[in-house]
C-alpha cells in the first residue's frame, strides 16, 4: 500500500502510523508495536530516533524522503536477523547494571552519550564517567569478553591518552542532524 502511494500521500501515511505508535499502543501486539517501529524507522529521517513530551518517550521523529522504489525493507534481511536473535540476550540498562549479568564470554556494545556533543539524551556523562567506563571495557577485553565502545573524537586525544590495550578505530562520519 506504502509504496503505491505519491510523495504527498506517503507522508500523510507515515504521520498517521507514527501517531497510532505514540497514543494508541496499547492494546496492539507486541508484533505489531515492533512492526510498526520497524517501518518507522526504516522510513524516518536518517535512522535518527527523536522523542517528544507529547510521545511520551516514544518515537517521534519526522519523516525522511521517501524515496522507497522497490520495498521499505528486505525480507530476507529481516528473517536472517530474527534466527540470529534468538541466540542472543540483550540488555538494555546503565552499563554498571549489565556488567556481571551475563555467563561465558560475551560482546558488549557501549554507546554512551557522545563527548562534545549538545544531546546527553537526558543524563549527564562526564569524561570521568567516560574513564570509567573505559576502566571497564579494558577489564573487559582482559577476561576475554568483546568490547565495542562508540564515541566521538573531540580533537583533545582523550581516547588515544586512555585507551590502554584496547584497539582504537576511527570512522570518517558526516553528521546530517
Amino acid at each position: 500500500e506504502y509504496l503505491q502511494l505519491d510523495k504527498a500521500a506517503r507522508k500523510d501515511f507515515y504521520y498517521d502510523i507514527r501517531d497510532q505508535y505514540t497514543k494508541h499502543y496499547q492494546t496492539w501486539t507486541p508484533v505489531q508495536e515492533a512492526g510498526t517501529l520497524y517501518f518507522l524507522m526504516k522510513t524516518a529521517f536518517n535512522g535518527i530516533w527523536q522523542s517528544t513530551k507529547e510521545a511520551n518517550g516514544r518515537f517521534a521523529t519526522p519523516c525522511g524522503l521517501l524515496n522507497h522504489k522497490d520495498n521499505v525493507y528486505d525480507k530476507e534481511n529481516v528473517l536472517e536477523w530474527h534466527e540470529f536473535l534468538q541466540k542472543v540476550d540483550i540488555y538494555s540498562d546503565t552499563w554498571q547494571n549489565v556488567i556481571g549479568n551475563v555467563e561465558g564470554r560475551a560482546f558488549y556494545f557501549f554507546d554512551p552519550p557522545y563527548r562534545d556533543s549538545f544531546t546527553q539524551y537526558g543524563q549527564t556523562f562526564t569524561d570521568d564517567h567516560a574513564l570509567e567506563l573505559i576502566q571497564e571495557c579494558q577489564a573487559l577485553d582482559q577476561a576475554g569478553h568483546l568490547v565495542m565502545f562508540c564515541n566521538r573524537d573531540a580533537g583533545d586525544d582523550f581516547y588515544t591518552k586512555n585507551q590502554g590495550a584496547l584497539k582504537l578505530e576511527y570512522y570518517d562520519i558526516t553528521y546530517t542532524a
